[in-house]
């Protein structure tokens, strides 16, 4: 426990507590540590279970606030999976308490809620009557009592606002901030992992928690596409249980992801401590930089170039006049995955890779995906024929096989790739429809 505990506030909070700027804590820092992991504990012992929506409900920038921290708090709820404040900067002067997380109005009201006695009531219903009208005026205009719950293990969370690891109501805002400061770290990883560390096993430790920090940062806004949330209500409540993110803000998401994770992120690459932790033959196989950068940007992209987004987004489509389409997304994710063929720049390895990525995605998707949970049943229907994902799948496709096709390069790798992606694209649009059909 003391181990994570060390991991998670040396990459969160480092930047702006110089005693997280060390692989050994001090008995003060470190107790403190443990009391917030206690309290949340203690809170699951009195039959509070995790509340993921707690920190959805403070603004972004609130956590850059003495103000409103020293009244408010980090988040609502010590239920929620909010760690430390990793969007304060080293700027705002942040006291340590500012920086970690406290029991909240939420855990207050869930145990008076819970534990709170009130006289016999004339009889069940009268009871419940009460309880509602209790519920309902409570919670009306204070949005930090809302709770949420989901299994932060399942794979079908659609819901933005409902995520663990999460800080603020905007991701991409929180999740700018939280890049600034893990690229302050990087750096600084060697000086602060200490001339104890002989092996450079703790440097190791420290940046990969690094890397799947920032990993976090491009997952919180990848949930925003095609995101669909659960806003709890009662009966008497007004307003819709189901609210979506609008166009700006999922269109915002794919801006955040090409700038910030599709544009080669150079900075968590430092090829000086890469030369260090990679002793081990076998871990610099695995997290050579380009297989690392692969990985990233290939897991996001088949997160957000999926079926399950796609269909999202058009239920999205029936349901609000605000939609973000498919079309949209493809087209704006393009835009940032291929800038080079338009602007004519060289596309350099890294960016070939992900232009590989992306065109292997959309032959994916339209490869044949089936209607039952069992991928092998050749009985099934294809869900891609009876979808608008087909046909909006191949113009872009046909689109990409002109772009290409037309783009001359000098330098031999880039005609070379380029000729490549032409070739998969012609080949890839030629075989449908009947590829499907011999998987």
């Amino acid at each position: 426990m003391q181990q994570i505990l060390r991991d998670w506030y040396f990459i969160q909070a480092s930047p702006n507590d110089p005693a997280a700027r060390a692989t050994q804590f001090d008995d003060s820092l470190m107790g403190r540590l443990i009391r917030f992991v206690c309290a949340h504990e203690v809170g699951h012992t009195l039959g509070l279970r995790h509340n993921f929506s707690a920190s959805a409900s403070v603004p972004t920038d609130s956590l850059r606030s003495k103000t409103y921290l020293d009244k408010n708090g980090l988040c609502p709820s010590i239920m929620d999976y909010a760690r430390f404040n990793y969007v304060a900067q080293p700027e705002d002067h942040l006291t340590r308490e500012q920086l970690m997380p406290h029991i909240g109005v939420y855990d207050e009201w869930a145990i008076e809620w819970g534990y709170r006695w009130f006289p016999p009531f004339a009889s069940a219903e009268a009871e419940n009557t009460f309880l509602s009208d209790w519920v309902t005026r409570r919670i009306k205009d204070d949005r930090r009592l809302w709770y949420t719950y989901y299994d932060p293990s399942a794979v079908t969370n659609l819901d933005p606002q409902r995520r663990a690891e999460d800080l603020g109501d905007d991701p991409m805002k929180a999740g700018t901030y939280g890049i600034k400061n893990l690229q302050r770290i990087v750096p600084k990883l060697q000086e602060w992992t200490g001339k104890n560390d002989a092996n450079y096993e703790e440097m190791r430790t420290l940046y990969n928690s690094l890397v799947g920090q920032y990993f976090r940062y491009c997952e919180n806004a990848a949930a925003v596409i095609g995101g669909i949330g659960w806003v709890p209500k009662y009966r008497d409540q007004l307003g819709a249980a189901i609210e979506y993110p609008g166009r700006s803000r999922q269109r915002a998401a794919v801006n955040f992801l090409n700038k910030e994770l599709f544009a080669t992120p150079a900075w968590i690459m430092d090829e000086k401590i890469f030369a260090l932790i990679s002793t081990d033959p076998s871990y610099a196989d695995f997290y050579g930089l380009t297989n690392l950068v692969n990985t990233l940007q290939r897991t996001i992209l088949n997160r957000v170039v999926s079926h399950v987004t796609a269909n999202a987004l058009m239920v999205q489509q029936t349901a609000s006049k605000d939609a973000y389409l498919f079309d949209e997304l493809l087209t704006d994710i393009e835009a940032g995955i291929f800038s080079e063929l338009k602007a004519g720049s060289p596309v350099t390895l890294y960016r070939r890779n992900l232009q590989k990525l992306y065109v292997e995605r959309l032959i994916e998707m339209t490869a044949g995906y089936f209607a039952t949970r069992n991928y092998w049943d050749k009985s099934a229907y294809p869900v891609v024929t009876v979808t608008d994902v087909y046909p909006v799948v191949r113009d872009h496709m046909k689109k990409l096989l002109a772009q290409v096709g037309r783009t001359a390069y000098k330098d031999r790798m880039s005609a070379l790739h380029l000729g490549e992606l032409k070739d998969r694209l012609a080949n890839a649009l030629k075989d449908f429809p009947n590829s499907w059909m011999n998987l």
